[in-house]
């Protein structure tokens, strides 16, 4: 009940959504050639990719930044009242104020500027390691990049062979339903004349009508693959995207089956997200690195101020005289008595155990998909031969059988069976066609080589 209550909601949506579709709708003829182009050129993911190598860039010129000055200039403008305490003891009544103007900001009595006009204040371990950092994420991301242009690539052939297969679909039951309709037309005359059996006219009408149903779900499976297809490619999903399922062929890039362990070897050293993460890790081992010596490393300042200074006034009285500020310091910290600094070293060395865990994993992982890949290329090879043998005997059956039952020698049931098993092994051929182009695609873009095919 519930298997009929699906498929009878999938027939009406099927409907609907034909129904539905806009005027002017464009059928756009794809081949495999152009969806791997079009998602290339339209890839979202890439495009962010790209973006994160843009950020990574700046933040590498950042990393070296730190080694330049700031450089302040403007007027600064002190006042004091009240008491006030000498360096003897003595407390006065006081009111002063002092201007300045120039390089530096915030001049007050004898003391340093608060805000000198040039500037350098440095983390000596951080300048150090900062940019060998930013060069490892660099890295990273522009494998990143690769990754997700991968990843996309590989996505948009199982989703075009998702719609071929689709497409297929709908030819074989307008084939059927075709077929069906003449045979219902032929069994209905032979019972009106009295040479053919009610039942088998009935049965015939009902096996049409069958068709219809499973064609419009077919018609529904179609219009679905397309939406998602168009949706990878950033195309209006009102545009039906129809595939030529004549170009359904089994390509010939891997005429022998490929070497398992040089295929795992090729694919571990050329898989992007490998690199990415060994990138990550050797920025973490950095950073190890920098916690550990860090606490040996000195923290840098120094500063340089000009101008003039004086008390409040006007600066063409001449009670404004140049003045200049400089200072110099090196400094050594433990933060919170060094426990801070050693929670940062575990931190950073717990951090870069997990990459490595993670790089273990991905590792395996795609040992096992290319070894599954090369599995299925080679599964697939055999399946074909299997099949073109199958496909020439069933439609030489179904011929027969139609022929018998159009000169009115056998019963409707032997070309019906005749039919569906040839509709059933026309479509196994075609999905194992998909799943053996797949796999040589996957194999291609893993161990490192451009996933492409030539245009149609």
């Amino acid at each position: 009940m519930k298997t009929l209550s699906f498929l009878l909601l999938s027939f009406f949506i099927a409907v609907n959504l034909w129904a539905q579709k806009p005027e002017g709708d464009k059928e756009i003829i794809l081949d495999l050639a152009t969806t791997l182009r079009l998602i290339d050129e339209r890839n979202t993911d890439l495009a962010i990719a790209i973006e994160k190598i843009h950020q990574a860039e700046i933040a590498s010129k950042q990393a070296w930044y730190q080694w330049l000055p700031t450089v302040r200039a403007g007027f600064g403008y002190a006042e004091q009242k009240g008491p006030l305490q000498f360096t003897d003891g003595t407390i006065s009544e006081i009111e002063r104020t002092a201007d300045s103007a120039g390089l530096g900001v915030a001049h007050t009595g004898s003391g340093i500027p608060a805000h000198p006009g040039v500037s350098l204040e440095v983390n000596l371990a951080d300048a150090i390691y900062s940019p060998k950092v930013a060069k490892q994420n660099q890295r990273a991301a522009e494998a990143d990049k690769e990754e997700a242009r991968f990843l996309k690539m590989i996505e948009g052939v199982n989703a075009y062979y998702k719609l071929v297969l689709a497409a297929k679909s709908v030819e074989l039951h307008e084939e059927a339903l075709s077929e069906a309709t003449a045979l219902a037309d032929t069994t209905s005359e032979f019972a009106k004349a009295g040479e053919g059996l009610e039942a088998d006219a009935d049965r015939a009408a009902v096996e049409q009508m069958l068709r219809k149903y499973r064609l419009e779900s077919a018609r529904y499976q179609q219009i679905a693959a397309s939406g998602h297809l168009a949706t990878l490619l950033k195309l209006p999903t009102y545009e039906v995207l129809n595939p030529d399922t004549a170009t359904l062929v089994p390509l010939t890039i891997y005429q022998e089956k490929p070497a398992v362990e040089e295929s795992v070897q090729l694919a571990l050293k050329n898989r992007p997200a490998i690199e990415a993460l060994a990138a990550r890790f050797e920025a973490k081992k950095l950073q190890t690195e920098r916690e550990k010596r860090g606490v040996f490393i000195p923290k840098l300042g120094a500063g340089y101020s000009y101008g003039e200074f004086g008390k409040e006034g006007d600066f063409s009285s001449g009670i404004y005289e140049e003045r200049e500020d400089t200072f110099v310091y090196l400094y050594w910290s433990l933060d919170n008595l060094g426990l801070g600094n050693q929670a940062a070293l575990q931190l950073r060395e717990s951090e870069a155990r997990q990459l490595e865990l993670r790089i273990q994993q991905i590792e395996v992982n795609m040992s096992i998909k290319v070894q599954a890949a090369i599995a299925e290329l080679e599964t697939t090879r055999s399946q074909l031969d299997i099949l073109r043998e199958g496909l020439k005997r069933a439609r030489n059956g179904y011929q027969l059988s139609r022929k018998r039952i159009f000169e009115n020698q056998g019963l409707p049931l032997e070309v019906l069976d005749a039919f569906k098993s040839l509709a059933e092994i026309e479509m196994l051929y075609a999905k194992t066609i998909a799943k053996f182009n797949a796999s040589q695609l996957f194999l291609l873009g893993a161990t490192g080589k451009e996933i492409s095919v030539k245009a149609n």
